[in-house]
């Protein structure tokens, strides 16, 4: 959200910039006045767009080095503080408010001036006669004329005109434009020099129409005369406005605009510039297979919930998307790609929506159609019946199906008296997606699609496990209904382990495998790294240039001691005995958090040890 306000409020500096030094005080108002309102609106766009540019890495420098990809960026602040955003947030709510009110209030005011009035229709213009002290002004189709200046004299015809063009061309519309952006935008100073100037503009445009072929001095004349005590309105347009000199030197002035196409060209640079500073992401094209390779793996195996970003003492994780030939794809399709059909790999990571792109381009477009055919493939077999642990409601079962189930179902149906059982199969795959759902039993009176209907609607569950991995299985769930006259109970008795009290018993021995908060090392993890790890293991072992990532898994307690640890990567050359020791010797760690709770979680460690160049004897760089 910072990122987004600082990009807006210098886009709408820049482009400001620009009409004061190359449009202010010309004589191409229409042009000025669409400009303006133009580049307030692109300043609100902008910053949104992220058009994603890919540029090539140019760095050959050779360096010897380990590095670990398992968190971007380590979440430092432990302990609780006073919260400044929500402070920000609620002066800002405050302000929007009193801002809006403002426009509420001015709005108010004419309608009032306007019922109190007498009223009269001129073709589709209604004429509001008032002695109001600001007339004449109009608001949208409303003219409101002060009783005291004669319509056909010769001033009155100059601001009769003058009134009528603002109406004609919609200026009204403008202002509350305008208005409604400085309410919500209410912080950023640069709109308040666009209003300013759009509503001088306005009266440019006016007075050059009423003044016509006239004498203009005499008009310019008119103007000075009225202007003493008139005052200004927020959302009208009266004819005694402010900026009065600059209209006077504007309607006089017989000088034509030097450079005029000139002057207007220099938006296209303008223009290119502020695209290229707020609506483009650049990203790094790799090339290297080994760099591809590396990208892949971590992208795969890496939890996204172990990437994280600082944001005072929580944890924001990011949101992996895969993106193969411009096609969204899953995880596990992009999974299944050959390495040796990629040809660049790319990759994004938005502050703001905290999401990161995977972007692959392949070498041949078939590779895409294979591996979702593949995938489709396997989708259909890899589905198991035989768990050892089965998949789980994440929450209290029995409260969810008071709150949600639609107990007259089988009353409204007819169901006679009694305990109808309902036993509904459905598939929950190794992220918790619930699909497939279909009806086993067949009690009917609308009992079987009321249970179906509440179990699509119950989210992600908690996957079943097998050798502590997550998989893909089939579940089948019972729904009872009992029926006692007129009314209906829900009894909870589940087929499988998914009942409140296993629930209750299964928290304390449970291992969690996805949490919102990521079990986390204590400290600066890198600089661990760098004091206990062997950057040489690799060399010694006699490992060529490249980048080898290793992917260790282990269970991190409630109390934050390491468990269960074995290695997931097999790339040899002592890597992953080396990952293993230190992590081992790295101590307690911050455990998992889930439901605002300490949980015993496992935990993905990625530790890649990078060799560009094999130093020489003697000459050996130190890690980094």
């Amino acid at each position: 959200m910072i990122t987004y306000l600082t990009q807006m409020i210098a886009c709408s500096g820049i482009l400001y910039a620009y009409y004061y030094f190359f449009l202010r005080n010309e004589k191409f108002h229409q042009y000025n006045r669409f400009y303006l309102l133009m580049a307030m609106t692109l300043s609100l766009l902008l910053p949104l767009l992220k058009i994603p540019v890919t540029v090539n890495d140019t760095d050959t420098s050779p360096v010897y080095t380990f590095i670990s990809t398992g968190e971007a960026v380590v979440v430092t602040a432990i302990e609780k503080r006073f919260d400044y955003m929500q402070l920000l947030y609620a002066i800002y709510g405050c302000i929007l408010l009193w801002m809006l009110f403002r426009l509420v209030k001015a709005i108010s005011a004419v309608i009032s001036i306007k019922r109190a009035a007498h009223t009269e229709m001129i073709e589709d213009i209604r004429l509001v006669k008032t002695p109001h002290p600001d007339a004449p002004f109009s608001f949208f189709k409303w003219l409101f004329w002060n009783e005291r200046i004669e319509l056909e004299s010769a001033e009155g015809i100059h601001m009769f005109k003058h009134e009528m063009y603002h109406i004609r061309s919609k200026h009204s519309w403008d202002l509350l434009f305008m208005e409604v952006i400085l309410s919500i935008c209410w912080f950023n100073p640069f709109f308040y020099l666009y209003r300013k100037e759009v509503k001088t503009i306005q009266e440019f445009l006016a007075d050059r129409h009423a003044a016509g072929n006239s004498d203009h001095a005499s008009y310019a004349e008119l103007l000075l005369m009225r202007a003493i005590g008139s005052r200004h309105q927020q959302l009208i347009n009266p004819f005694f406005h402010n900026q009065l000199k600059r209209r006077i030197t504007m309607l006089t002035s017989s000088k034509k605009p030097q450079y005029q196409w000139l002057r207007k060209l220099l938006v296209l640079p303008v223009a290119t510039t502020v695209i290229a500073l707020f609506a483009f992401t650049y990203e790094k094209a790799i090339e290297n297979s080994d760099d591809k390779k590396t990208l892949l793996s971590t992208a795969v195996l890496d939890n996204p919930d172990t990437t994280t970003a600082k944001h005072n003492h929580d944890s924001i994780p990011f949101t992996k998307k895969y993106i193969i030939e411009g096609k969204e794809v899953s995880e596990n399709i992009f999974s299944s790609l050959d390495m040796n059909k990629v040809k660049k790999v790319s990759s994004i990571r938005n502050e703001k929506t905290n999401t990161q792109t995977i972007t692959v381009y392949l070498k041949t477009s078939e590779e895409l159609a294979k591996a979702v055919n593949d995938h489709s493939n396997n989708d259909q077999t890899d589905i198991s019946t035989r768990v050892d642990k089965d998949a789980l409601y994440p929450g209290d079962w029995g409260i969810f199906l008071s709150r949600n189930l639609n107990t007259q179902v089988p009353v409204d149906n007819g169901a006679t008296p009694g305990n109808h059982t309902t036993i509904i199969q459905f598939v929950v795959d190794a992220v918790g997606n619930v699909s497939d759902v279909k009806a086993v039993s067949n009690v009917g009176f609308g009992m079987e699609a009321e249970a179906i209907r509440v179990i699509k609607k119950s989210g992600k569950w908690v996957p079943a496990t097998v050798n502590n991995e997550n998989i893909k299985s089939y579940r089948k769930q019972s729904i009872t209904f009992q029926v006692k006259g007129k009314e209906t109970s829900v009894v909870v008795n589940d087929l499988a382990s998914n009942s409140a009290q296993q629930n209750e018993t299964n928290k304390e021995s449970e291992v969690f495998t996805r949490v919102e908060i990521d079990a986390a090392y204590p400290g600066n993890w890198r600089n661990f790294l760098e004091r206990n790890l062997n950057g040489q293991v690799a060399v010694n072992n006699g490992a060529g240039p490249g980048t080898y990532t290793t992917i260790i898994q282990f269970i991190v307690d409630k109390d934050g001691t390491i468990s269960n640890m074995k290695a997931l990567s097999k790339h040899g050359y002592g890597l992953e005995e080396e990952a293993m020791r230190v992590i081992k010797a790295s101590g307690k760690w911050k455990p998992a958090i889930q439901n605002g709770r300490e949980v015993k979680a496992y935990r993905k460690q990625p530790i890649t040890f990078q060799i560009n160049e094999v130093p020489e004897k003697g000459n050996q760089k130190s890690p980094e």
